[in-house]
């Protein structure tokens, strides 16, 4: 072994460091979602006070933190394959990922659909103020006076939501006739479709079971003969057929299309992981990375330069126009990528992902030990974090043509810029242990899986409090900390639940430092002497 080997650290305390923190961002961003202007649909919580000052906090947190993680579980993943080989490396993300995976729907995502549940089923008798010219609001709750007085404060009739449904899409797909009609008196384009390519004609095709679900999200009640003759209502005023032939309406009223909209939905979009679809990610990656590592032939790795692809800023060159291809098939709306917590992963969205955990495992091949990919952080990450960020912003809602390339470029920058950066003075500020940051890069993992039915529970005992936003936010985000810092002490350090999520702890002087495998997704352990 020679000496440059024998130099290589047995800890990375800057990696410790900084995913311990990276974790912690991510209970602040869920704590803030419920005061954001933006929270309304999909999380069950919207606070009567908000502020686009949130919004912003958490586009800017979104915008990297998840393509961090996975470039560090790219990383950590080649370095136990490097180590360990593939036999060893299968076993150790069952048991680090998998198992914990399986454990956690089983407890933790019905926990949280509890939580939601009982919060959807105690409405704030303090709504949320919704600005006059909104449309799609009164539309879900079927206010025909609130959309005639919104159109007449001038409210844009096809306006877009996040998922790209304008108000006639929602009508249709709720069967709202007398709504349909007053919007198509004011132009409403009946051919306007959504991110997904979806038209009004093809959401009202949607089966029941699918409908049904998209309500409770939305927070309200259908029923069912209601909807359907309000579909058919509104299919007559387009002018089109809602079920062309018999044989296209199955029993329960459906289409054999519907039918299979509804399976891609149920497989696609059901949010069925919730929070853990990065350890679902993780899986599939990481299987993908065994077959890769398998199958290439040995004289084609060895002539991989890892070094000219991953250990300088030049690398971005070749990373940017990568991430634009995978972030311009999602048709996002808003600042960063998006997220897929189906039964199976989005294909753009597993791609996005994949092209970090993939960086990470040629970036540790690269053995950049100068530090040169972040070298340049104390410029780099405030102009990325101010002047990449306000620009991203103002382009969020891009969705198509010359906007839209630019806004893919921007977040897409925006995601390795700051990635890289945060490596960087991560680098040079934590180099050294840390007692604090080693006990929140341990505990991390367990706050991951932990906090997100708890968040939840807060934002609704708080919701109805006279105080500012930011009262709100910092109680919810100190108490979810202290919580789930007591727990992880009590009942996950020193028990079977630790041992699973990071291995058993050692407790010796002599050994305190040592590696010990507990490289759980994201993890900050590096071995002394690695195989090169």
């Amino acid at each position: 072994m020679n000496d440059s080997m024998t130099s290589i650290p047995s800890r990375r305390h800057d990696l410790d460091a900084l995913r311990g923190i990276a974790m912690l961002l991510g209970i602040f961003l869920h704590a803030a979602i419920a005061y954001s202007p933006d929270a309304g649909r999909g999380w069950p919580i919207q606070d009567s006070q908000s502020s686009d000052v949130v919004s912003m906090f958490i586009a800017m947190v979104h915008g990297f933190r998840m393509p961090l993680f996975f470039l560090l579980s790219g990383f950590f993943t080649m370095m136990l394959f490097r180590r360990r080989g593939a036999s060893k490396l299968i076993e150790h993300r069952v048991l680090r990922i998998a198992i914990p995976f399986v454990i956690g729907m089983c407890t933790i995502i019905p926990a949280m659909w509890i939580v939601a549940g009982y919060i959807q089923a105690h409405p704030s008798p303090k709504a949320a103020v919704f600005d006059e010219t909104d449309l799609l609001t009164p539309v879900v709750q079927d206010d025909l006076a609130a959309v005639e007085k919104a159109l007449l404060e001038g409210a844009d009739v096809n306006q877009r939501s996040e998922q790209g449904d304008s108000p006639f899409l929602v009508a249709a797909f709720l069967g709202r006739d007398e709504i349909a009609k007053v919007l198509l008196d004011h132009d409403a384009d009946p051919e306007l479709g959504n991110h997904k390519g979806e038209q009004p004609i093809d959401v009202m095709r949607a089966p029941w079971g699918t409908t049904e679900y998209v309500a409770g999200l939305l927070k309200i009640e259908v029923d069912r003969e209601d909807v359907e003759s309000g579909r058919e209502e509104i299919a007559a005023m387009m002018g089109v057929t809602l079920f062309e032939s018999p044989a296209d309406q199955s029993a329960d009223g459906g289409m054999s299309a519907a039918n299979w909209s509804g399976l891609m939905f149920l497989l696609f979009e059901f949010p069925a992981t919730g929070h853990l679809w990065f350890l679902w990610f993780l899986c599939f990656l990481v299987a993908g990375f065994v077959i890769v590592m398998t199958v290439t032939p040995h004289s084609l790795k060895s002539r991989w330069n890892a070094s000219a692809l991953a250990s300088s800023p030049h690398c971005l060159l070749w990373l940017i126009p990568l991430t634009m291809l995978t972030q311009w098939f999602m048709r996002h709306e808003g600042f960063g990528p998006a997220t897929s917590v189906g039964l199976l992963p989005l294909p753009s969205v597993l791609a996005y992902y994949a092209l970090f955990f993939g960086f990470g495992a040629i970036y540790f091949v690269a053995d950049d030990r100068e530090g040169r990919l972040g070298h340049g952080w104390k410029i780099s990450l405030p102009l990325s974090l101010t002047v990449l960020l306000a620009v991203g912003w103002m382009l969020k809602s891009q969705t198509s043509g010359g906007g839209l390339f630019a806004s893919v470029l921007v977040q897409s920058a925006y995601a390795w810029i700051v990635s890289f950066g945060m490596m960087g003075m991560f680098r040079n500020v934590f180099a050294h242990p840390s007692r604090t940051l080693r006990y929140l890069s341990d505990s991390s993992y367990w706050l991951y899986l932990a906090h997100l039915p708890l968040v939840m529970y807060l934002q609704y005992w708080v919701r109805d409090w006279q105080v500012a936003w930011s009262v709100k936010f910092a109680v919810v985000s100190a108490i979810s900390c202290v919580v789930l810092l007591l727990s992880y002490q009590v009942f996950v350090r020193y028990t079977p639940i630790g041992w699973l999520l990071n291995g058993k702890r050692k407790t010796t002087v002599s050994n305190a430092n040592e590696p010990n495998a507990n490289d759980a997704p994201g993890s900050e352990v590096v071995a002394a002497q690695l195989v090169r």
